[in-house]
């Protein structure tokens, strides 16, 4: 059976290259499990094609689930990946030519702010930085079960968040859904005391929402949130997503 092509080398299309082009053998890279196979030759014929290359990723995979990096986007690379959306790989592109900075990545439902949140996060493991994912209605729920646990505080629950060099915190926008004040409350101070840390710290937080930074602010009712993420991001570290919900094909 044919290993399904994730990604290859797109071929030279000025005028006069196309025939030369065709017949130069094309170099594309294949994710099988957990190790990726580079090959040259013809994409379509299995008589052509030559392995170059061979890398497992089984130490990555180690590092990803330290992270909590989930299952379902242990195979977002750059190396294998396909555009699905207008400007998904730019964004993942651009920010790790320079990762010293936080980001903000906000759209609608499925349009794949968590998988470039997780292609960033994988990309950082593999040149040996610490990442950890976090949603933050999981950080939340952890932080509230610490009212009815002894010996843990929230500092504890808090603390491998602040300390890893990277945080992806999926769902930041998930406060807006907290519909009793006192609950909304508790949700925008913890956030905002978790982003004042590891801003104070100089430690970079890759956040992804389905709320842009303002409507965030006004479903919070707290600008100093809203404050703290433009000065992490910067205002061209604020980036809005937009196309189809791929959870839908």
């Amino acid at each position: 059976t044919e290993v399904p092509m994730r990604r290859k080398d797109e071929p030279p299309t000025s005028v006069g290259s196309t025939a030369l082009a065709e017949r130069l053998p094309q170099r594309w890279i294949e994710l099988v499990g957990e190790t990726l196979f580079e090959f040259t030759g013809d994409p379509s014929s299995q008589a052509t094609r030559r392995v170059v290359a061979i890398r497992s990723l089984a130490p990555l995979v180690k590092r990803q689930k330290t992270a909590g990096i989930p299952a379902a986007y242990r195979t977002a690379m750059l190396a294998t990946a396909e555009e699905r959306n207008p400007g998904q790989l730019d964004v993942v592109r651009s920010y790790l030519t320079a990762p010293d900075h936080s980001l903000y990545v906000y759209g609608h439902v499925g349009v794949g702010k968590t998988w470039i949140a997780c292609c960033i996060g994988n990309d950082l493991l593999a040149r040996g930085k610490t990442v950890r994912f976090q949603p933050l209605s999981g950080l939340l729920l952890d932080l509230r079960h610490t009212f009815s646990t002894e010996g843990q505080s929230e500092r504890d629950v808090l603390r491998p968040f602040v300390e890893a060099e990277y945080l992806l915190l999926d769902e930041v926008g998930d406060i807006a859904l907290e519909r009793e004040p006192r609950a909304s409350g508790f949700a925008a101070s913890r956030l905002l005391t978790l982003l004042e840390e590891r801003w104070r710290e100089a430690k970079p937080t890759i956040m992804t929402s389905n709320q842009s930074v303002k409507r965030l602010v006004e479903w919070a009712g707290d600008e100093r949130i809203g404050s703290r993420i433009v000065g992490m991001c910067g205002q061209a570290g604020v980036v809005e997503l937009s196309g189809r919900d791929l959870r839908f094909g």
